[in-house]
């Protein structure tokens, strides 16, 4: 089921960080909560969970979850573009 999301300005601008390689998410170990995501393009550590969910969610996904790096509470991985979110940012640039 496609969640339809409209490009706005604020999504692209996520999609925009994403394909820079700002975007990273944390593992969750607890049942109760989920993975939770961040932008760290201008250092502040922004939390984006809400919206790369939602792109996590679209069909087909405008983003995908990279390779986890290190281990235990440590560990992260990148969150990339997939074809269609290339797609979106491409179409919707400017």
């Amino acid at each position: 089921m496609s969640a339809d999301l409209f490009p706005t300005q604020t999504r692209r601008a996520l999609l925009a960080g994403v394909q820079r390689g700002e975007v990273f998410g944390y593992p969750s170990y607890s049942d109760r909560h989920g993975d939770e995501f961040y932008q760290d393009g201008d250092g502040g550590g922004r939390k984006v969970t809400d919206r790369v969910e939602e792109m996590l969610r679209e069909v087909p996904p405008w983003v995908e979850k990279g390779r986890p790096h290190g281990q235990g509470p440590l560990s992260v991985y990148s969150v990339r573009l997939t074809e269609a979110g290339r797609k979106v940012l491409e179409a919707n640039h400017g």
